[in-house]
């Protein structure tokens, strides 16, 4: 882990925060970008909200989608406070990457990487619905004895 980096990636948070510019952020922790994503989007299960991205890397698909790198955070905002969010995080020289939308009932993901060569291709989508029925029901079916 590079600490440096790490509390630089914080401290951006939290002025961007203080500053009001948010509406979310998660880390990227277990499950790397693609499980942090579908969290994001299923968090208020009253209130869920999909996203539109497109992710792209030197790394191979399956590490780029569900990779735990180390100091990640996804943050949502309006399109309008992108500019400010920007010149926060260039001012703690942390590397900030736009990702994509937010809105509608499902989870998209295109990516591509520098192993496959190819412009991003749809590798994920699936309704928010879906993903929350399997994130929040998933250990009850298995207690049950039902199939998850």
């Amino acid at each position: 882990i590079d600490v440096d980096l790490e509390l630089a990636v914080y401290e951006t948070v939290l002025e961007a925060a203080d500053k009001l510019l948010l509406r979310s952020a998660h880390d990227c922790a277990d499950g790397g970008l693609t499980v942090a994503l579908a969290e994001c989007c299923i968090s208020n299960k009253d209130k869920m909200i999909g996203a539109d991205v497109a992710i792209e890397g030197d790394m191979r698909l399956d590490g780029l989608l569900f990779g735990e790198t180390q100091s990640r955070i996804i943050v949502s905002l309006k399109e309008a406070d992108l500019s400010a969010l920007q010149q926060i995080a260039d001012n703690h020289k942390v590397p900030l990457t736009v990702l994509g939308k937010v809105g509608g009932n499902s989870l998209k993901i295109k990516a591509s990487t520098s192993k496959n060569g190819v412009k991003p291709e749809c590798v994920i989508e699936l309704p928010l619905a879906e993903i929350n029925d399997l994130w929040r029901g998933t250990i009850e079916k298995i207690m049950s004895g039902a199939n998850a």
